[in-house]
């Protein structure tokens, strides 16, 4: 997380995105929402949305919106949007 912080406070300002097209376990999610940014992530499998989730929420960044996978939009992606 320290060093995405670093690349993220360098690279962009408050209230701006940071989009992880592989959030995995949301390490990179953390990072904006520590400083500040908005954070979009996807993955494809609905575990990773559920430990980002579960991370996100433990530092009280309120989730916008989900859509997993069984919902079928344009992709079987999984997102979750965050927003500080």
């Amino acid at each position: 997380v320290e060093v995405s912080e670093t690349l993220i406070s360098q690279r962009t300002e408050p209230n701006e995105g940071v989009i992880d097209p592989f959030m995995g376990s949301g390490s990179t999610g953390i990072a904006p929402v520590n400083l500040g940014r908005h954070f979009i992530g996807n993955d494809i499998g609905s575990e990773a949305l559920e430990v980002t989730r579960e991370r996100l929420q433990e530092l009280k960044a309120d989730v916008i919106s989900t859509l997993s996978p069984k919902q079928k939009l344009v992709s079987e992606t999984t997102q979750l949007d965050l927003s500080i």
